[in-house]
């Protein structure tokens, strides 16, 4: 059995492995080449979240950490709104 100290260490574990994982849609959006929806859109990782979410056999935990993602993918496309609209000029 495992004691409340190491319950509380894998839930920290837990949380921050999810944690890591928020943010990439706006970085895979930007970096990658070749993906659909097509990379360096305007807020292209909200589109790419929900472009996730919407696909069909799909693990559930991948919404989960979608949903997680969907509101700091908004802050991160804001913030790489002014290089995005230049690329795409």
């Amino acid at each position: 059995m495992l004691s409340n100290q190491s319950k509380n260490a894998l839930r920290l574990l837990l949380l921050l492995s999810l944690l890591s994982t928020t943010g990439c849609g706006t970085l895979v959006s930007l970096l990658a080449e070749d993906m659909e929806p097509p990379p360096r859109q305007n807020h292209g990782g909200v589109k790419l979240d929900i472009y996730e979410m919407t696909q069909t056999g799909r693990y559930p935990i991948l919404n989960i950490v979608n949903v997680i993602d969907l509101p700091l993918s908004v802050v991160g496309d804001t913030a790489a709104l002014p290089p995005t609209l230049w690329i795409n000029r």
